[in-house]
Order: structure tokens, then sequence, then C-alpha cells
């Protein structure tokens, strides 16, 4: 499906790392990183509007991920993926969490969800309406 859409994952661990962009990549263009460098390369080099980071980062690896898409991809949304039992990070207020525990379907659709889709029957999924502002009503005397 093509959404103009890029995603962009961050984890430590590969084998994470290529199970999510395997499930995400079937609705969106996924870029995959493993290390800090090729996260901040694939910030310069392309506009990103989700930016998944994994439980597996540290705080650094997080604080330099977050100052280039700062300077990159400003208007790129945070989805951070959190474990019982790793240590909490220090993660910007406007950015968003999910339990890593809740599946990788959950991850698509919180990561849809994001970027203003929704999913409806047998996995299809649309862009989600925009509210719309209703007509101020006159009355007439």
């Amino acid at each position: 499906m093509d959404v103009n859409n890029c995603i962009l994952l961050v984890s430590r661990d590969v084998l994470v790392l290529q199970t999510r962009k395997l499930m995400l990549g079937a609705y969106f263009e996924v870029c995959a990183a493993g290390r800090v460098l090729e996260a901040t390369s694939l910030l310069a080099a392309r506009k990103i509007d989700l930016i998944v980071l994994c439980y597996t980062l540290t705080d650094d690896d997080c604080d330099k991920i977050l100052h280039a898409a700062r300077v990159h991809s400003p208007d790129a949304k945070i989805l951070n993926l959190t474990v019982t039992g790793y240590p909490g990070s220090r993660r910007p207020a406007n950015s968003y969490f999910l339990p890593a525990e809740e599946g990788p379907f959950i991850l698509v659709k919180k990561s849809a969800e994001l970027l203003g889709f929704e999913f409806r029957s047998k996995g299809r999924m649309v862009r989600a309406a925009q509210p719309t502002v209703p007509a101020t009503l006159s009355h007439a005397i």
C-alpha cells in the first residue's frame, strides 16, 4: 500500500527490528536502523513521519536520535516501545508510549493511528476521517 508515510524503526535487537519492519512494511515504507549512526543518517537523508524507538536503546541513544529528528524531521511523531523490567527512559512529553508486550498487530495499529489511518475489516487501512467543524447556525427572527 503506498501511503507516502515513512517510519523509522530503531532497535539494538536485530531480530526484533526485522520482525517489526516486516509487519509495518505491509502498510508503510519502513527504514530500519540498528545503530544511532544509521538512524541519524536516515533522518538526514529523507523525511520521516514516525520514529519508533525500542526499549533496547539507551537514553543517550534516544537523545541523539531525537536531536537529529528535531533538525531533519521536526514534525515526526515519536512512539516509544516499553517493556516491564527495562529502565524507564527520559523521553519528550510529546511522545507516545506502547508496551511491546501488546504484540506486533497493536504496533501496526498504533502506528497507523499516529499517521492518520485506521484499520477496517480484513486488515484494510483507510485514511481516518478528519473531524469537521460544525457550521454556525443563525436563526432568523
